[in-house]
């Protein structure tokens, strides 16, 4: 069975050939019909074993909630993006030297292609993974919002600026570039909430004293459908040690960030190439930011007078 990955690349890069094989990996730089760069990047990996085709597994028919739920899912163990993205990070970080900007992760496709008739009869047809689409936020804004927050955009008002931070941590996010998702969701946060105060304590004595923050924190504690701090999760970090509440959140968003920032944890905790080991971290923060900027959003837009 071989599986393909097709990235969308932005750049510069220029290559003579575009055709490489090592070993079972097959790299094809294509480049656009208007120009000799480098537009997509294909990645096809050949023999990949049954236990990690994305086949249907049975599963219990109701989910951790007793809420009935479809008794089969995709394997979970199925060859996918994780498995070749660390390579593929580094891979960037040296092709960047001759023009690469960018391989969009978020926009990659993922094609499973049966090589014989016993492996096109086990998958059928196939199987095609496209851009996974995220659900809307909410409904669609209508006209008078949309106005209103237009005219919020000439506004030099601090909240506003600190929204264009949000919103690129969001598009890190998305890319799978959860390090860097991190730092800017925390200056978000610090933006907002740390009133200038920089060292660990007195930080987190100014977020616990914010109280839109602290509701945003107390929101996702209780939440119903998520459970946002895990076992495993709050496992790794000391600021759980005495249990899950407001302040311990608080020293968690500081240490990681911390441990994102510090040029000796550059090659064990934040290389680039080790996205994935913090992607349950960048959730949280996605999730927090996510709160409070609608909340921002929603009061500078409210504030502003729109004429009918």
């Amino acid at each position: 069975m071989k599986v393909k990955f097709t990235f969308p690349v932005k750049g510069s890069l220029v290559v003579a050939n575009e055709e490489v094989k090592i070993h079972s990996f097959r790299f094809l730089f294509h480049a656009s019909d208007r120009a000799n760069t480098v537009e997509k990047l294909v990645v096809e990996v050949n023999d990949v074993s049954k236990d990690r085709w994305p086949t249907l597994m049975a599963r219990k028919g109701v989910d951790q909630f007793g809420r009935p739920q479809f008794p089969f899912e995709i394997n979970h163990n199925a060859f996918g993006l994780s498995d070749i993205s660390s390579e593929l990070i580094r891979l960037e970080g040296l092709l960047s030297v001759y023009g690469l900007e960018e391989i969009r992760f978020s926009e990659a496709s993922i094609d499973w292609l049966p090589e014989n008739e016993s492996e096109f009869v086990s998958m059928q047809s196939g199987w095609k993974f496209g851009e996974q689409r995220e659900e809307p936020y909410g409904e669609a804004l209508n006209q008078q919002m949309l106005a209103r927050l237009i005219v919020a955009s000439s506004s030099d008002s601090a909240a506003c600026e600190t929204l264009t931070l949000f919103r690129a941590a969001r598009s890190h996010f998305r890319n799978h570039r959860y390090i860097d998702a991190i730092r800017n969701f925390y200056l978000f946060v610090e933006c907002e909430f740390a009133n200038g105060k920089t060292g660990k304590k007195n930080s987190v004595d100014a977020f616990e004293r914010n109280s839109v923050l602290c509701a945003a924190i107390e929101q996702m504690i209780s939440d119903s459908e998520v459970n946002w701090f895990p076992v495993d999760l709050r496992n790794k970090y000391k600021a759980f040690d005495d249990g899950l509440d407001v302040r311990s959140v608080c020293e968690f968003l500081f240490d990681v960030r911390g441990s994102v920032q510090h040029a000796n944890n550059f090659k064990t905790k934040w290389h680039p190439s080790k996205q994935r080991d913090l992607k349950k971290e960048a959730e949280v923060f996605q999730e927090l930011c996510h709160i409070i900027s609608w909340d921002i959003a929603e009061e500078l837009a409210k504030n502003v007078p729109v004429e009918s």
